[in-house]
């Protein structure tokens, strides 16, 4: 009796951590940080858009790799915002996205955050660099992505909101 209560308890906690560990199908509260340290939650989404995260570190070599092929195809998920998150310092982030977000940088709906309290891992649970999560105006995940990017599955999933 005793062993199969000890496989029982053995498996659930195995589902309660596998459960645990997938990705938010609802966009969660979190908090971060602008580059001028100012707070950045849900609340200062920009309204009636896809929201794109991506998180990133700036020593990464897949970030340094898959961004730039993200931002060549801007244009056709410009209907989006954009919410690049790392947790660099802002000197850093900065540099990385005038070196490899060159097409992100600088635009309105493009906004670069810090994760100074390190919120993303445990509350989107990405599995490598860079992460994208991509969650519609409803906030829905309608896209995700860890490691390698899909860029034409991104704009299928971005345009399937459009429609």
């Amino acid at each position: 009796m005793k062993s199969v209560r000890l496989i029982f308890t053995a498996l659930f906690v195995a589902l309660t951590l596998h459960a645990s560990a997938q990705q938010p199908r609802q966009l969660p509260p979190f908090r971060f940080f602008r580059l001028d340290s100012a707070p950045f939650t849900g609340q200062d989404l920009q309204k009636g858009r896809t929201s794109v995260f991506i998180l990133f570190d700036s020593g990464c070599d897949h970030c340094q790799k898959e961004i730039p092929a993200i931002g060549k195809q801007f244009e056709q998920l410009g209907g989006c915002s954009f919410y690049f998150i790392s947790f660099d310092e802002p000197a850093q982030i900065t540099a990385f996205m005038k070196t490899y977000g060159k097409d992100f940088y600088g635009k309105k709906n493009v906004v670069m955050l810090r994760d100074r309290n390190r919120e993303f891992l445990p509350t989107f649970f990405p599995e490598r660099f860079p992460a994208v999560f991509m969650y519609s105006p409803a906030g829905q995940l309608i896209y995700y992505r860890s490691g390698n990017q899909d860029v034409r599955s991104m704009i299928r999933a971005a345009g399937s909101v459009r429609k």
